[in-house]
């Protein structure tokens, strides 16, 4: 281990900056001290007394480990490790001014360990002192030049400081790296828009969703580049897909944060990064941490509902099913759970009991248009046409803005012949478009074509296509060729 007298006086800058500047928000008393003798070791200039810590106003659930924790560093204060554990722990549990006095004391104790500056570039970084924290993090870079998730933090302070050009150099070389990294292609085009070079900007931004579509930040800001330069169909559909995506971004693997996040063990955090991995789309990690919390709080429904949602999304509808009969044995009268039980049946093959639930959840919450929905499609799959129309009806009815409930009740009319007011219903189900658009328009295409309007058809498979083919739905644009070719309309 090197000596803490290697440690470099821009550091100890630094350091005393932080502390100043988190001084008025932090429950820690820090006393500075000169050269202090500590056995065979010399603690030098601006190494920080062992903090007292107010443990009683931390999150109630974390005070016992943090307690155990803080004991261990009163019990050997010069141990890097256990003065890093405790900031990292202090650091899970949003304590950012005591994690940080710890993160210093770690790092002066070992000054070679990179992990250290590190997390204290982060907790300084999202503490708002962003020059003291592109400071840190530089530090970090020089004893692991090559963590992504340091090079990206890096950039992005230089880019909230004002540093465009520095920014800018900094992802431009992270893209020759990385260049399958969206986040690295999201950070470059908000550096190219911040210096107005609005082109170059949507260029990374549409890389960016081409590497991760559902992410709601790039749609967000693709959208505002399109409406400034005049596109406002395009920019309203990216708008839309941000709404439906607010908060889903990338995963990004973050070992050392990883390490951080495991010290909270709390059930609010457990849910908390259940629901981020959930919305990074990193299922078996989101499945993980809702496990975590519901362990402490087996009947926390929305947690229930949540992890059932994942195991639904990772196609393990077995497991997915308890977690809903869970969630219904403590509301069992909770229509939409029971509809989503439904549609968990529904998945499993068992049509009669998907159906008996979905009635059940209609009946429960009689305005439910899903489950009005789904209740007509199993009743005009199994038969019973006229009773499926009325529940189309009135999902449409209930719920407008539903285009599938308007697709079904549209092409069951078309079945029954009322073909005007089945296509009046269909068209409903295009606007606003999103990704369920081309699939539609196929069966309006359709539609179109029994009700002798071969050039409407005709203009809707193209629409289809060329729709299909911005998103990259290869399987669509087969099925709009199958549809061409069925119908004998050509669309090329």
């Amino acid at each position: 281990m090197d000596g803490p007298a290697n440690v470099l006086s821009e550091f100890a800058m630094t350091s005393l900056s932080i502390n100043s500047n988190l001084a008025r928000r932090v429950t820690v008393v820090i006393a500075l001290s000169g050269i202090v003798s500590c056995g065979h070791r010399q603690v030098p200039h601006g190494f920080p007394s062992l903090p007292t810590l107010a443990i009683s106003t931390f999150p109630q659930d974390a005070q016992a480990e943090i307690q155990q924790s803080y004991a261990a560093v009163r019990k050997d204060p010069e141990d890097a490790y256990m003065n890093g554990r405790l900031g990292m722990l202090l650091h899970a549990n949003e304590q950012p001014g005591p994690a940080t006095s710890f993160y210093q004391r770690a790092h002066l104790l070992e000054p070679r360990e990179f992990r250290w500056l590190y997390l204290l570039g982060v907790v300084t970084a999202n503490s708002g002192h962003t020059v003291e924290a592109i400071s840190l993090l530089r530090q970090a870079l020089s004893l692991n030049s090559s963590y992504l998730s340091a090079r990206l933090k890096l950039a992005e302070c230089l880019l909230v400081a004002g540093d465009v050009a520095s920014s800018r150099t900094a992802y431009q070389e992270l893209v020759k790296t990385y260049p399958a990294d969206a986040m690295v292609h999201f950070g470059l085009g908000r550096a190219l828009a911040s210096i107005g070079n609005r082109q170059a900007a949507m260029t990374e931004f549409r890389k960016t969703i081409h590497l991760a579509p559902d992410f709601g930040s790039a749609h967000y800001r693709l959208a505002i580049a399109l409406h400034q330069a005049g596109s406002a169909a395009l920019s309203a559909q990216h708008m839309r897909d941000y709404q439906e995506n607010k908060t889903a971004a990338p995963h990004e693997d973050d070992p050392v944060l990883r390490e951080v996040d495991g010290y909270n063990r709390t059930f609010a955090q457990y849910a908390r990064q259940g629901n981020e991995q959930q919305q990074s789309r990193n299922l078996a990690l989101s499945a993980q941490y809702y496990e975590k919390a519901l362990k402490l709080n087996p009947r926390h429904v929305e947690s229930l509902a949540s992890l059932a949602s994942v195991f639904e999304r990772m196609g393990l509808y077995d497991k997915a099913i308890q977690q809903v009969q869970a969630e219904i044995r403590l509301k069992p009268n909770d229509g939409d759970a029971r509809y989503r039980y439904g549609m968990l049946l529904f998945r499993k093959g068992k049509r009669n009991a998907a159906t008996a639930e979905f009635r059940r959840a209609a009946e429960i919450d009689p305005v439910n248009a899903k489950a009005h929905d789904s209740l007509g499609y199993m009743l005009e799959y199994s038969g019973h046409p006229d009773e499926a129309l009325s529940h189309y009806r009135l999902a449409a009815q209930f719920d407008p803005e539903l285009k599938l409930a308007r697709f079904h009740y549209g092409s069951l009319l078309v079945k029954k012949h009322r073909l005007r007011e089945g296509i009046a219903e269909m068209e409903k189900s295009i606007n606003p478009i999103d990704k369920s658009t081309p699939i539609y328009l196929i069966g309006l295409a359709d539609a179109y074509y029994l009700g002798g309007q071969p050039d409407a058809a005709k203009k809707a498979l193209r629409w289809a296509h060329k729709l299909a083919f911005a998103r990259n739905q290869h399987e669509v644009m087969a099925r709009v060729d199958a549809e061409s070719h069925r119908l004998g309309i050509p669309t090329a």
